[in-house]
């Protein structure tokens, strides 16, 4: 039944939750905790984790999906790469390519990366270069960056 609400000071996000309280100070008392909670996560820092991390988490049963963003300089090597590891996520720990595509790393890439918690992996015939502001941008997100030369 839709209803019509008054008074707010500001829009709600979408999908938040109207909570019912006794009391208006209860309401302001609510609000406040939840935005302290917010700026808490927000403040966080985030830090890059490593292969080896990832890895420990995996054997600690912490993390059972691996989250990939591939990139290949031709497309001959792209696709088998992403055959053999769809094959591969049907074992201990489930594989999830979230893009794969031919050509350098994007600041896309890395913003999909750091979002989504993923890893970049770059298979190119020559060393690739991010600019440094990827690479700091890289370094300070929870995702992180690795790549291979054939």
């Amino acid at each position: 039944m839709p209803v019509s609400v008054m008074g707010l000071s500001e829009v709600p996000n979408a999908g938040e939750i109207f909570r019912v309280v006794e009391s208006e100070r209860g309401a302001r008392d609510t609000i406040t905790q939840h935005r302290q909670e917010n700026e808490a996560v927000a403040s966080a820092p985030k830090t890059a984790i490593t292969l080896e991390q990832l890895f420990d988490r995996f054997q600690a049963g912490e993390v059972r999906e691996l989250r990939l963003i591939i990139k290949a300089d031709v497309q001959g090597s792209l696709e088998p790469i992403v055959s053999t590891l769809n094959d591969m996520g049907k074992g201990e720990i489930n594989i999830n390519i979230l893009h794969a595509e031919t050509g350098n790393i994007t600041e896309n890439d890395v913003m999909l990366a750091a979002a989504s918690k993923a890893v970049v992996w770059a298979l190119m015939s020559r060393r690739i270069r991010l600019p440094s502001e990827w690479r700091k941008q890289k370094e300070s997100q929870s995702g992180f960056t690795t790549s291979s030369t054939a």
